[in-house]
């Protein structure tokens, strides 16, 4: 399941005394640690809701309250988007016309 996320070795490199890392150690130690902080920030919002243990009694009703945290967590996020005045969802519809225009100005 893993190796199918692209997670096989996310470990992030170390330097030895002495051996500072390479350059490619550290782009490659600065991608785990972009998609990391992606993940951990939605986990520790939820975990501030009161989400840090699910107490049911079964998979079923507890996948139910992961569900309802999620969803909760997302609205939160949503809200907070839209009183900063980010519309997270608007993407301006552009014609036709308007794509002929912008590639003959170019």
């Amino acid at each position: 399941m893993l190796q199918v996320l692209g997670f096989v070795d996310a470990m992030q490199r170390r330097a030895q005394p002495g051996q500072p890392l390479s350059e490619c150690q550290k782009r490659r130690n600065q991608r785990i640690a972009s998609k990391r902080a992606r993940v951990e920030h939605a986990f520790a919002g939820i975990r501030h809701m009161g989400g840090k243990f699910v107490r049911t009694i079964g998979q079923a009703r507890a996948t139910v309250a992961m569900t309802m945290m999620a969803a909760c967590y997302n609205l939160k996020r949503l809200a907070s988007f839209l009183e900063r005045g980010v519309d997270a969802f608007f993407k301006p519809a552009t014609t036709k016309a308007q794509v002929r225009l912008q590639t003959a100005k170019a």
